[in-house]
């Protein structure tokens, strides 16, 4: 969790039991919305992909065993965030998944992560890549309100006046962006009168993470982790803010999964059920229509939400990243599997476990179950062979037969176009049943 990287990274015990209590548990989110949001300029319509970026790490003392307490292990080791080989690498991977960009969490004009957005931008803009901050508000909390409303100004203003000149910073409708991190972290009346202290100083797009019934002085909104809301509630809290902040912009965020249990003793664990997670928050994202979709996180390895390549993993969320992000883009048709998932043990059409082996386990017969994006019908095949057919959602097949050993699980899925899509697993399947 961010307090105890906050901790280790800047104010030591300062930011303790006020952030852990409810810390990012937003249950409601826009679940009460009752009153339309007015904003003057209609949003435009280009679709974004950006991802979550931590700039803090570092490999000298004590500093080089990070990993040890993160949940999976990065490919690149126990890198230092300072490094120009590590970020121009982190953005060649990016690119090639499909992201557009990266929001570096922000944490003062004298923290590491400002000293490394520095030549995270001089990368960008040689690469061609987008960049914006992410304000981080923890940082303020236990301030009185005067002096945490001059210092996120003095701050902000700081970024825009040092970085939003440069070629790779982000910008919509002409203006430099920022996000910003926890609303709830101060009133109100105190965001009212930051942002209008701001917009007196300059022309700015500010996305704010909260509400927007409840701070309705931002441009556009995000969640950063959603991973507590149930699916359906995150959905039908998408389609109120269309409804009703028709000009807001609406930023969504995807996660592949959370566990800060080796940082935190209470910690909290979301799985990633074999990427279904993953596929799941971004069927959403695309369903409820957002206008941007966020990344949460391209390498917080210490909240366990990384998609950067891991030993664990290997590059499975950058394939992920790189078919959502086209399906989001190009309104492409997408499908996925439900059931089974990778590395899973499943009995008798139960799922069971995840396993620590390189294939599915599948003892008995198995209900086949596919999602997606955009489908009007869907293909089973076994080991290439079409088995069945299935127009009517939800898209399922039963296989029970006499199988046994490995094979392949493959879905082809198409749009009233005749556009396709295609997901695959490979699996070892025991089953001594008759042929249905």
């Amino acid at each position: 969790m961010r307090a105890t990287i906050v901790v280790c990274l800047l104010l030591g015990s300062i930011l303790s039991a006020g952030i852990n209590g409810s810390f990012r548990d937003n249950n409601s989110y826009i679940a009460d919305i009752a009153v339309a949001g007015n904003r003057k300029n209609a949003i435009d319509d280009e679709k974004l992909v950006l991802a979550f970026y931590y700039a803090w790490y570092r490999n000298d003392g004590w500093w080089r065993y990070w990993p040890l307490r993160a949940a999976h292990h990065p490919v690149l080791g126990a890198y230092n965030s300072s490094d120009p080989k590590v970020i121009a690498q982190h953005i060649k991977w990016a690119k090639e998944a499909g992201i557009d960009g990266f929001i570096v969490s922000w944490w003062g004009i004298n923290s590491i992560a400002n000293n490394n957005t520095r030549k995270i931008i001089e990368i960008a803009n040689r690469e061609d890549f987008t960049i914006t901050i992410y304000y981080e508000t923890t940082k303020t909390m236990g301030k009185t309100d005067e002096d945490a409303k001059n210092e996120i100004i003095d701050e902000i203003t700081y970024i825009i006046d040092t970085y939003s000149d440069e070629s790779c910073f982000l910008r919509f409708e002409n203006r430099p962006v920022i996000f910003v991190y926890a609303l709830w972290t101060h009133t109100r009346y105190f965001w009212e009168n930051v942002t209008k202290a701001l917009r007196e100083k300059m022309n700015i797009f500010l996305i704010g993470d909260g509400k927007p019934n409840e701070y309705p002085y931002f441009d556009g909104y995000h969640l950063y982790n959603p991973k507590d809301i149930p699916p359906e509630s995150l959905l039908n809290s998408y389609k109120k803010f269309k409804e009703f902040f028709p000009t807001k912009l609406l930023a969504a965020t995807v996660i592949p999964g959370f566990d800060n249990r080796k940082i935190k003793k209470d910690g909290s664990h979301m799985p990633r059920c074999g990427g279904r997670t993953y596929n799941e928050f971004w069927n959403i994202a695309v369903e409820g229509k957002a206008d941007w979709v966020l990344i949460t996180s391209w390498n917080e390895w210490w909240e366990g939400s990384e998609i950067e390549p891991s030993w664990e993993y290997k590059e499975k969320y950058l394939e992920l990243t790189r078919k959502w992000s086209n399906c989001f883009k190009n309104n492409k048709p997408l499908v996925y599997f439900k059931k089974p998932v990778d590395k899973y043990l499943y009995v008798f059409d139960r799922e069971v476990i995840s396993i620590p082996f390189r294939n599915t386990i599948i003892l008995g017969g198995i209900t086949v179950e596919a999602e997606g994006v955009a489908i009007d019908k869907v293909e089973f095949y076994i080991d290439d062979v079409l088995r069945c057919n299935d127009t009517v959602p939800p898209y399922e097949w039963l296989w029970n037969e006499l199988a046994i050993g490995r094979h392949e699980i493959k879905v082809i899925a198409y749009d009233s176009a005749g556009n396709r899509a295609e997901d695959k697993i490979k699996v070892i399947i025991f089953n001594w049943g008759e042929k249905k």
